[in-house]
């Protein structure tokens, strides 16, 4: 009985540790939150990059910063079918063909410095890719995740 104890606590720190945790961002990042967004965001960081996510008139959104503060993008998650025609068929056609080795997991609208930008994600064997596009269908970037 004591070892599943163990095996639990083990299981439950394990799961903490890889949680997410709310951080304190540098004042120059959250001075070009703040410079930006009228909103109080919560915070996290993911490797060198800091993620305020908030609320505003149109959703729940997350915006990504450097830690010089300087603004990465900003994105929200979106029904497939709100991401314009253009982009679903080249979403269809490229990656959700038959015999795919894609699996779509979520599509997003994104304010980034090179503009409007469109994207989805998926997965593909053990990583993850998540697919930029113009909003006419023009894939600009691909992001890649091991």
């Amino acid at each position: 009985m004591k070892n599943v104890f163990v095996v639990l606590g083990m299981m439950g720190f394990s799961l903490l540790v890889n949680a997410q945790q709310s951080v304190t961002p540098p004042s120059v990042v959250k001075t070009a939150f703040s410079s930006v967004h009228a909103t109080q965001p919560s915070w996290s960081k993911d490797k060198d990059v800091y993620i305020a996510t908030f609320t505003d008139q149109e959703g729940t959104k997350a915006a990504f910063y450097n830690t010089d503060g300087t603004w990465i993008k900003t994105q929200q998650e979106v029904p497939l079918n709100t991401l314009s025609k253009s982009v679903r068929d080249e979403i269809d056609n490229r990656f959700l063909g038959q015999n795919s080795k894609y699996e779509f997991l979520t599509s997003y609208k994104v304010d980034a410095p090179d503009g409007k930008l469109q994207a989805a994600k998926f997965k593909t064997g053990n990583a993850y890719i998540t697919i930029y596009f113009t909003e006419d269908g023009k894939m600009i970037r691909r992001e890649f995740v091991q």
